[in-house]
């Protein structure tokens, strides 16, 4: 749903989740596994990925909280975000509140934005 939100482009390549669990099954990371930034790093070599985004949701009585991370490989700069929905039906635009922060955070021109939310 958020790579859905956060949009394609010929200047941003999303890795499926299929190739994603590949390589935690070639990295041998178990499904519950907490990552260093180390493992991080053998993720985004292993995706040749530049940007990675990862993070956790918790739902707490009614409201969903989701804790997102986004991490530029190559100018080592780290941002959390973090959206919440007060129930279940806000929580598309939460998702849609969150793929905007990420947009913002990604190394890409004004134009490749443009065109990104115009795909999403």
């Amino acid at each position: 749903m958020l790579s859905t939100d956060v949009g394609q482009s010929a200047h941003l390549r999303t890795i499926s989740p299929d190739r994603l669990h590949q390589i935690w099954k070639d990295l041998r990371i178990p499904a519950n596994a907490d990552l260093d930034p180390d493992m991080l790093r053998r993720i985004a070599e292993f995706s040749n990925a530049e940007t990675l985004v990862w993070g956790q949701y918790a739902k707490v009585g009614d409201q969903i909280r989701i804790d997102a991370t986004v991490e530029d490989m190559k100018r080592q700069r780290i941002t959390p975000l973090k959206v919440a929905a007060p129930t279940e039906k806000e929580l598309l635009q939460a998702v849609q509140q969150l793929a905007e922060s990420v947009q913002q955070n990604l190394a890409l021109s004004g134009d490749v934005l443009k065109e990104l939310r115009a795909k999403s």
